[in-house]
């Protein structure tokens, strides 16, 4: 399966979230890591939000619930018609489109107040990286705001025992044996990918499942557009 475009390809996400609904599971049914960013909004001016790689909507619905005009992109067409009938059921206004992160995106310069990336940045090779935080730059207004969490390269023993890495194709981006790509990031990468930004947070965050062990590590970071 090649991942000669810097990324999984989008069948891959197709296959992932057809196969997660066939079983009745869903990625972030809850919205729980936006549920993290719900604070530091409320006390900023932002009401237009993009999550991008919104996967099945699950952080969109909590920000369009708390009142925030939410759009969600997301590379795979399974992932947004079971967000767009998630919306539908619930009947919030959000807009969701297929749109790939890698490429331009589909907004015009300067409309959102803030960007949301869940967990879903770090798929990328250095190169198409360094694109997607170029087009999030775009498509912020002055003064708005890019929100992440990534996966630090603390987590690469934990996501290991979840999903078999196979091939190496840059320093801490692998290819994983069902075809996903995935990107560990250093404290001194989230600095230079957000050289342009003020930095506002740049936490390691340590998870934790109810038996209490450390079951994931991420960076989680506020910027602010000048």
């Amino acid at each position: 399966m090649s991942t000669d475009q810097g990324y999984a390809p989008k069948d891959v996400w197709d296959a992932y979230h057809t196969s997660k609904e066939e079983v009745g599971d869903d990625l972030n049914p809850s919205g729980w890591w936006a549920e993290r960013w719900l604070e530091f909004i409320k006390h900023h001016p932002i009401q237009t939000i993009i999550d991008l790689g919104c996967g099945t909507g699950g952080d969109s619905l909590v920000v369009a619930r708390s009142g925030y005009t939410a759009t969600g992109i997301d590379f795979s067409q399974a992932a947004i018609d079971r967000a767009r009938r998630k919306a539908a059921e619930e009947g919030l206004p959000v807009r969701f489109q297929v749109a790939d992160l890698a490429a331009p995106l589909p907004f015009d310069d300067a409309v959102f107040d803030a960007t949301m990336g869940n967990v879903s940045l770090h798929l990328f090779s250095d190169a198409v990286t360094h694109q997607v935080f170029a087009e999030i730059w775009r498509i912020v207004r002055s003064g708005g705001y890019i929100m992440f969490h990534v996966n630090s390269v603390q987590d690469m023993p934990y996501r290991a025992k979840r999903y078999t890495r196979v091939e190496e194709l840059e320093p801490y981006f692998y290819r994983e044996v069902h075809g996903q790509t995935m990107h560990f990031f250093t404290k001194a990468y989230c600095y230079e990918l957000l050289s342009n930004w003020k930095i506002l947070s740049l936490r390691h965050l340590e998870l934790s499942g109810d038996n209490g062990e450390v079951f994931k590590c991420v960076w989680q970071a506020v910027g602010q557009k000048p």
